[in-house]
């Protein structure tokens, strides 16, 4: 007659519990940040789509689906990271911090194509570090004489080869 080891298989059980209920909480902590960032991810799209056509590049369907596939699994580990590290340290504010620095850095992305597409090319170093220095309330946006938006210069084509 063979005995049953009844203390692995609870041993078992009781780990897969324990990770099932932490890993629904990291999942139940992930989704709200998912869906904000659907309109950075749809924003970015837009804007790329238009410094593209602005810069006479050939915008192709695929590519542009290719790259917000890419970006929608990017942010899907940034977020990821963030909430499992808040998680596994227990510091709630880690996952805002990281998420803050990524959401920032798309911002930058979207208001660069923006103004690309007005003419202008915009500083983002210059303009991260007045608000860095001076505070976001104090930066004036002053296109001559900040260079933080400098208007690009029409290219002439006179016809010469």
């Amino acid at each position: 007659m063979t005995t049953v080891k009844i203390a692995p298989m609870l041993a078992k059980t009781v780990t897969m519990a324990v990770s099932i209920a932490w890993f629904t909480d990291a999942c139940a902590r992930m989704f709200p940040w998912l869906i904000a960032c659907i309109p950075l991810i749809l924003l970015d799209l837009r804007y790329g789509v238009k410094a593209a056509r602005y810069r006479h590049e050939l915008v192709r369907f695929s590519k542009g689906l290719r790259a917000t596939v890419g970006k929608v699994f990017e942010y899907l580990c940034w977020i990821s990271v963030s909430v499992l590290l808040a998680h596994t340290f227990g510091e709630e504010w880690i996952e805002p911090l990281v998420l803050a620095l990524v959401i920032l850095n798309e911002f930058s992305s979207i208001i660069g194509n923006y103004f690309e597409t007005k003419g202008y090319k915009w500083n983002q170093t210059a303009v991260w570090k007045a608000i860095a220095k001076k505070g976001a309330d104090a930066v004036k946006l002053d296109l001559e004489t900040n260079d933080l938006i400098t208007k690009k210069e029409e290219e002439k084509d006179n016809g010469e080869s």
